[in-house]
Formats: C-alpha cells, sequence, structure tokens
C-alpha cells in the first residue's frame, strides 16, 4: 500500500538501532542507558 512509518523524536540513533536488532519484533524500552562515547 506504500505506507511509510515516520518517527520525530531527537536527534539522535538510539531508537532506529532498537528497531533495528529487534526486527520484527518491538522491545519494550523506557529508555536506553548506553554511555557517551569519549572521542578525546
Amino acid at each position: 500500500d506504500s505506507s511509510v512509518l515516520g518517527q520525530l523524536g531527537w536527534p539522535d540513533m538510539r531508537l532506529p538501532i532498537l528497531y533495528t536488532l529487534s526486527w520484527p519484533d518491538r522491545i519494550y524500552c523506557s529508555e536506553i542507558t548506553w554511555p557517551r562515547l569519549d572521542l578525546c
């Protein structure tokens, strides 16, 4: 049916990565607590 799923949120990749890792199911996660990267 050519439908598109859109998601609005903060500009980071946490939810798209969660959706990719759990496809085709959905994992409930109230907050992802991954540590920040220290690139310096």
